[in-house]
């Protein structure tokens, strides 16, 4: 994603600031990266630039340099330095597609378990970690789970999790994740559009 709008930004001959150093790069960053395979109609990123750039413009011209299948939707200015956006970024909305239906008590089941583990890796090692306050909410369509991640905790860790501890079927397998949204939380706990 990075280099893919690093081509684009220089094609759109857009007024991008770049990085001190004896590399300089365009200063930009990107939302937490996804997982190999996943999909996405849910991307933020920060661009900086040396002077003022409408986000009408900014739209206009990244959308006719970005490659096919790859599209801005919205742009605005944030004014300050701000919050990396992996500091603001708080829970992700997935949509995890199954094989077949889902038992629609799976819900229930899975608030019925005291605590579900599952392996994370972290700097220190491995480390048993339970899933369950990460789970903000979870919805049942079909063969389908809406749930509402916090960051960290992949989609397909908690589809692999609640095989394991029985709230789902273990034939049953994940056929395509999707992240639908990205939130920050505010001071009263709410989930809000970054």
């Amino acid at each position: 994603m990075q280099r893919t709008f690093h081509r684009a930004l220089l094609r759109a001959s857009l007024p991008v600031e770049y990085t001190l150093g004896f590399n300089p790069q365009i200063k930009m960053n990107f939302s937490p990266a996804l997982s190999l395979g996943y999909e996405s109609t849910a991307e933020y990123g920060d661009i900086w630039f040396t002077e003022e750039v409408m986000p009408e413009e900014f739209i206009e011209k990244m959308n006719k340099t970005l490659p096919a299948g790859l599209k801005i939707l919205s742009a605005r200015i944030i004014e300050g330095k701000g919050d990396p956006l992996n500091a603001v970024l708080t829970y992700g909305k997935y949509e995890i597609l199954f094989s077949q239906k889902i038992n629609e008590d799976l819900p229930k089941k899975f608030k019925e378990q005291e605590a579900i583990y599952f392996i994370k890796k972290t700097k220190a090692g491995m480390k048993n970690t339970d899933l369950k306050p990460m789970v903000k909410t979870m919805e049942i369509e079909e063969n389908k789970i809406k749930a509402v991640l916090k960051i960290g905790l992949k989609a397909a860790q908690l589809a692999e999790s609640l095989k394991e501890y029985g709230c789902l079927d273990r034939e049953i397998e994940v056929e395509n994740i999707i992240r639908l949204a990205l939130y920050k939380e505010d001071e009263s706990g709410n989930l809000i559009d970054p």
